[in-house]
């Protein structure tokens, strides 16, 4: 089973109760867990971010890429699951296992006992949405393929196949043992995840092909693969505990290919420094490299933020200067700020709009004879206005634009002038109650103006 988007479908309110479920089981508890619940309130509720020179703030769900996010979910979770099985009081899975938001499982009861744990899963929180897969032979579960062999649950390499497997190129400009430890890292994987050995033969021929394209050497390929082979899966698997204390001071230097004899010369005279009584207890062991990663193209010539342009906030409707725009000449002829209706009443233009504009309400003014006409757009005024002039030049009947323009009419196309009006930050409800109120403010209905009638929902 897979939680369709979890982080963003966590509420703040599971969030906090799972997490105080567990603070409150410490046995320790110095810190109160009312203070940890408000740190962590803050962390969920004020997720703000920056895009197109605006800011936001999420309001549903846990931010991506907050630190706290996997603990916060995976505390959900099994918040969730804990409820979860101690009110099912049907058969359980004889295995039941989560990585973050992906689920696998084993029954050993029937189809339907399994198909009524599931439903009961999916219907337990209205928050959380559960895609599943049952299969009698197989399952893919992250990067495994699980199948029942022999009575037995046999595990294999899954590799998805939108895998591009773009490793590190070789030739790339980074430590030479970081680059040698990828492929090692890599068939130790398969190692680990292949429970038969001729599924790992078959994986490992596999893996060192992907490396083989990324140009490394032979030699390299040949030398991880014969480490791997002198490990079998049990000692793979085993955890090893670090208790070395390491002593050794860090220098930290840029990786550039000139620092290698600098390195080199700093190892051949650490002796004399630790034969010397003033400083033998400032190193005694040599000191370990470590690497910061240097800038490369990608970080000149790409920016996360760009500099926000200068914006210009004068009032009224201008050219966008786009090279096919048929909307530019009608809003060019003249800046139209004050907009005199029929009825006596004026309308001032205070915001600045240009023909890529959207969700807006907008004004046609004929040139010759001053009457109007108010419309609304949720796309560009661009896209909406081509419209108008499309009908014009058609002359298509029943559009009261059209006709207004063409003859009989004294006026014409050339006497057409645009200008947006209002910018709504609303439904498209808002945006519609706004053209009916510029339409009633200016006296626009026929016969005063050009718009035969008002939407009134």
């Amino acid at each position: 089973m897979d939680v369709s988007s979890l982080y963003t479908s966590t509420p703040y309110h599971a969030a906090l109760s799972a997490i105080r479920h567990y603070l409150d089981q410490r046995q320790d508890p110095q810190i109160p867990t009312t203070t940890f619940l408000r740190l962590t309130e803050l962390v969920l509720t004020q997720n703000c971010f920056q895009f197109n020179g605006r800011f936001f703030r999420q309001v549903k769900g846990v931010a991506m890429e907050t630190k706290m996010g996997p603990s916060v979910a995976c505390l959900t979770m099994g918040h969730f699951e804990e409820q979860l099985f101690s009110q099912y009081t049907g058969s359980h899975p004889f295995l039941y296992k989560r990585y973050i938001d992906d689920i696998v499982g084993v029954a050993t009861g029937t189809r339907q006992d399994l198909e009524s744990f599931i439903q009961f899963v999916g219907s337990f929180s209205p928050f959380l949405k559960f895609i599943h897969c049952i299969s009698d032979t197989s399952v893919v579960f992250l990067d495994l393929q699980l199948s029942i062999c022999d009575r037995k649950i046999k595990s294999n390499l899954h590799v998805k196949p939108t895998d591009s497997h773009n490793y590190l190129l070789y030739p790339s400009n980074h430590p030479i043992s970081c680059t040698k430890s990828i492929p090692y890292s890599q068939l130790l994987r398969a190692r680990r995840i292949c429970s038969e050995d001729s599924d790992f033969s078959a994986a490992s021929k596999n893996i060192l092909s992907f490396f083989e394209k990324r140009q490394y050497p032979t030699k390299i390929l040949t030398g991880a693969l014969q480490r791997i082979q002198g490990i079998n899966r049990a000692e793979a698997l085993s955890k090893k505990s670090n208790t070395s204390t390491n002593l050794r001071i860090p220098l930290v230097i840029s990786h550039h290919p000139s620092v290698r004899p600098i390195i080199r010369a700093i190892y051949r005279n650490i002796e004399t420094l630790r034969k010397d009584p003033s400083t033998r207890d400032l190193f005694p062991e040599p000191p370990i490299t470590a690497f910061r990663v240097e800038k490369n193209i990608s970080k000149h010539l790409v920016r996360a933020s760009h500099p926000q342009q200068p914006t210009d906030n004068t009032p009224g409707t201008f050219p966008c200067g786009r090279s096919r725009c048929n909307t530019c000449p009608v809003v060019g002829k003249n800046t139209l700020i004050n907009i005199l209706g029929s009825n006596g009443n004026r309308f001032s233009v205070n915001q600045h709009f240009t023909c890529t504009s959207t969700n807006l309400v907008y004004i046609l003014v004929c040139g010759r004879c001053n009457c109007l006409y108010v419309g609304e757009t949720k796309r560009r005024l661009a896209d909406r206005i081509t419209e108008h002039l499309r009908s014009i030049k058609q002359n298509l009947q029943g559009y009261p634009v059209a006709t207004h323009f063409n003859p009989p009419s004294p006026c014409s196309i050339k006497d057409l002038a645009v200008t947006a009006a209002l910018m709504c930050r609303g439904s498209d409800r808002d945006r519609q109650t706004a053209e009916n109120r510029l339409i009633m403010k200016l006296g626009t209905l026929s016969p005063h103006g050009l718009n035969i009638r008002m939407d009134l929902f």
